[in-house]
């Protein structure tokens, strides 16, 4: 995603706010979902101009880490679109 942005000339600027819960766990796996607040974190063009005129906004997270060794990584990531959850 970072790379298509960066291919198309978008930036993003502010910063998320995440409070993420851990749903489920497991011996090897944790389930994690967060409403995450993407409203203060804008995409924007090069020159500075908004990338498009849809507000920021909370979207549903929902993660999968697993162990695989001495690593923690990620197996699934959902983010939802705009709305999909409220905080």
């Amino acid at each position: 995603m970072m790379r298509e942005s960066e291919e198309d000339g978008v930036v993003s600027r502010g910063q998320p706010k995440f409070a993420p819960v851990v749903t489920k766990v497991g011996a090897s796996t944790v389930v994690i979902q967060d409403c995450a607040d993407g409203s203060k974190w804008l995409q924007y063009t090069r020159d500075g101009s908004l990338e498009d005129d849809v507000p920021g906004g909370h979207h549903r997270v929902d993660a999968t880490v697993g162990k695989h060794g001495d690593l923690w990584m990620v197996e699934s990531l959902y983010i939802g679109e705009v709305g999909t959850c409220v905080e």
